[in-house]
């Protein structure tokens, strides 16, 4: 997935939308019309949950994360020689 923090929701692809009901970690908020992903890690470490929509428009890559998901963080780091992404709790 791709950080885009110029979109408000964040976005994922049809087959990303079904490959996470396979594995149970997605599930659909009927009142609001969006996806929540849910249980999910990134280098092992616990994430909070992700408000997403799905884009049928939007092929590759699987998705992007918008400011539903930035939001969970004091600050977000990307170094530029490195393209490594730095998220630091609140």
């Amino acid at each position: 997935m791709l950080i885009n923090p110029l979109i408000g929701t964040s976005v994922i692809t049809e087959m990303a939308r079904l490959a996470l009901m396979v594995s149970g970690a997605i599930s659909f908020d009927f009142e609001a019309r969006t996806y929540r992903l849910t249980g999910l890690r990134v280098a092992d470490q616990p994430i909070p949950d992700i408000e997403v929509r799905t884009n049928t428009r939007l092929k590759s890559p699987d998705g992007m994360l918008g400011m539903s998901f930035l939001q969970h963080y004091r600050e977000v780091q990307y170094s530029f020689t490195t393209h490594q992404l730095t998220l630091v709790d609140p």
